[in-house]
């Protein structure tokens, strides 16, 4: 075999094994790439969670102070004569996240941090029902007391109508109450347990 030949040979393994090295830098590029990829999204994950936390957690505090632990304490039986204003801007770390919520490839969390919202939502919407039936609690009264003999049976009637109403209302006012503060309290205690295992982001096992 001629040097000409040799050099042919010499110079396509020579391609090859520089293409090879080509094909491993290449391939390793990308799975760094993957990598960090995983790991930003892993990172926004467990930022978006501590979010959550942080404003569930808040939420709670600020409403058993507020009017909660009247609620929970209150009978069953009579009318929770509180008036409570509430708003509809609370859920801002859950609503600006709404998206990132759904790369959390944990069924069971998931369900539950949108579990938590709606049984929050619920409970406000009970309130302010509740605002509503206790007004008009609070006006019929007035009115039975600024009316005068003959009319005043029928005022009291009126009255009693609606406190009646407001007394039935109560127990699903305080079972609006209990169901989210346990979702609140469950929430709480999984994001803790996620974000305690620093492995566990996105394609992370259940929670069991």
């Amino acid at each position: 075999m001629d040097t000409t030949m040799w050099a042919g040979f010499l110079g396509l393994g020579g391609a090859l094994v520089g293409g090879f090295v080509t094909f491993l830098v290449g391939q390793r590029a990308v799975s760094a790439q993957k990598t960090r990829d995983a790991e930003a999204e892993s990172a926004q994950v467990r930022a978006t969670l501590q979010a959550i936390r942080d404003e569930v957690d808040v939420l709670s505090e600020v409403h058993m102070a507020a009017a909660g632990t009247r609620i929970r304490e209150s009978s069953s039986a009579a009318p929770i004569g509180l008036f409570y204003p509430v708003s509809a801007n609370y859920f801002t770390a859950f609503e600006a996240n709404a998206d990132k919520i759904g790369r959390i490839e944990n069924d069971v969390l998931r369900r539950q941090i949108i579990r938590t919202y709606v049984h929050f939502k619920a409970l406000f919407d009970t309130i302010r029902l509740n605002n509503h039936f206790v007004e008009r609690l609070e006006h019929a009264e007035a009115v039975h007391r600024a009316t005068p003999e003959p009319h005043a049976p029928i005022a009291l009637n009126e009255a009693a109508l609606h406190w009646q109403q407001t007394a039935d209302y109560a127990p699903l006012l305080k079972e609006s109450n209990n169901r989210a503060m346990e979702s609140a309290a469950t929430l709480a205690l999984m994001i803790d347990q996620w974000l305690a295992e620093p492995a566990r982001g996105v394609g992370a096992k259940p929670l069991r």
